[in-house]
């Protein structure tokens, strides 16, 4: 499902002008446009491209606040000389985000070209021999070309002989063809014109058909089959190399809190995304806030972040409850991000008060006041809520901020 199916907004259309690039853009294209966007007074920025396999044409706009704190970047499509249709609208400064989503629109497109298929005509579908016509072919019904001659042609001076259509005179061959056994149908005596009044050639009794030679196939080569209750033998196996695993998943994690950091969680969500594009598998998203409480003097409390030692012992409780499938990432500055593969909204909601529990139960250090860690999450689900990733993210940090404000630990997007 390409991101023009699901999220669509009514924008002025772009003009179809800007830098021309020779292939999609890279995060170092986008960086530089949004430093141009911040110094042009919410002027928008346009690059475009073409797509090497067929005749679309792509152009990305960016437009700021004059700062690179907002972004709004916009993608339309087309063909040259046609009004450009909006694709997607986003807002976000992270040009790794932007660049993913524009590599999967550009394959999406790429796969599904506008090149019309040739089919065949009638005559060229049923003509097997080609436009070449075989000697003595007969027509084919429309077709221009004539039928060739016949290679054979009878000797100078003979007539056919008149031909009887009605039913009784075509329905005595058949009847005597289907009386006679196989093999012993009799030679029909046929007078050439030419021979007329020579003496009769004796009678040759009929004879049966040779039989044909049965034509045997070379046998083909199979593989021996296991005898029956015998199990199968296996190959042994490839070792593999842990420490090289683990190594790469280190390098795509915070090394003081052992949890994904910001850049990884987005292209595990990109794949997600992916994903659910071929298998229509469901995934949801928690967007969360661990913070400590503290009292204030005008007897509101004051939040503050965990500090690292106390996020190292929170995410050894979410590990706790996590399959291997499921990615605990850090989100940005302070907050956290759970993503969810093959779960539903209803089994996400669960799973948010499994941790819920597991985080406010029990102090996370020795230290820490009973009680003084708060816990708020934002649920939203894919694609029960919406089928664009870029919107899942804002819808569950939206259902967050609404938890934070009402003084609730949990929301779904679709209770705000």
């Amino acid at each position: 499902m390409p991101l023009h199916n699901s999220f669509k907004q009514e924008k002025p259309q772009q003009q179809q002008q800007g830098t021309r690039l020779a292939a999609v853009p890279t995060t170092e294209d986008l960086s530089y446009a949004l430093a141009q966007a911040s110094k042009s007074k919410r002027r928008p920025i346009v690059l475009s491209w073409k797509n090497p396999k067929n005749v679309t044409i792509f152009w990305l706009s960016v437009t700021t606040n004059g700062t690179v704190d907002e972004a709004e970047w916009l993608l339309q499509k087309g063909e040259e000389g046609e009004q450009p249709t909006d694709v997607w609208l986003h807002s976000s400064t992270d040009t790794t985000l932007i660049q993913s989503l524009i590599e999967l629109e550009a394959d999406h497109a790429q796969k599904t070209g506008t090149r019309i298929p040739v089919l065949p005509s009638l005559e060229e579908a049923t003509n097997t021999a080609g436009p070449q016509a075989l000697p003595g072919q007969l027509p084919v019904p429309g077709s221009a070309v004539p039928p060739a001659p016949n290679p054979i042609p009878p000797p100078a001076g003979y007539t056919p002989p008149p031909i009887d259509f009605t039913k009784s005179a075509q329905g005595l061959p058949l009847a005597a063809q289907a009386s006679a056994p196989p093999g012993t149908l009799p030679t029909p005596r046929v007078i050439h014109p030419t021979l007329q009044g020579m003496p009769a050639a004796q009678a040759v009794s009929p004879q049966h058909a040779p039989a044909q030679p049965e034509i045997q196939q070379p046998a083909t080569l199979q593989p021996p089959m296991p005898a029956l209750g015998q199990p199968r033998q296996l190959p042994a196996p490839v070792e593999l190399d842990r420490v090289a695993v683990d190594a790469v998943f280190k390098s795509l994690s915070n090394p003081e809190t052992g949890l994904l950091n910001h850049s990884s969680f987005l292209f595990f969500l990109v794949r997600e995304f992916s994903r659910f594009q071929l298998s229509a598998q469901p995934f949801s998203l928690i967007i969360a806030d661990f913070c400590v409480l503290f009292p204030g003097q005008t007897g509101q409390p004051i939040y503050r972040p965990l500090p690292p030692r106390a996020v190292r012992q929170a995410a050894q409780r979410i590990f706790g409850l996590t399959r291997q499938l499921d990615l605990v990432a850090h989100y940005e500055e302070s907050e956290y991000a759970i993503l969810l593969p093959n779960t539903t909204l209803a089994q996400a909601q669960e799973f948010g008060g499994l941790l819920i529990n597991a985080l406010t139960s029990q102090p996370l250090l020795p230290d820490m006041e009973p009680n003084s860690v708060a816990v708020y999450l934002g649920l939203s689900g894919f694609p029960s809520d919406t089928t664009h990733p870029g919107i899942l993210l804002s819808a569950a940090r939206q259902a967050k901020n609404a938890a934070r404000h009402f003084g609730t630990p949990m929301m779904l997007f679709s209770q705000t």
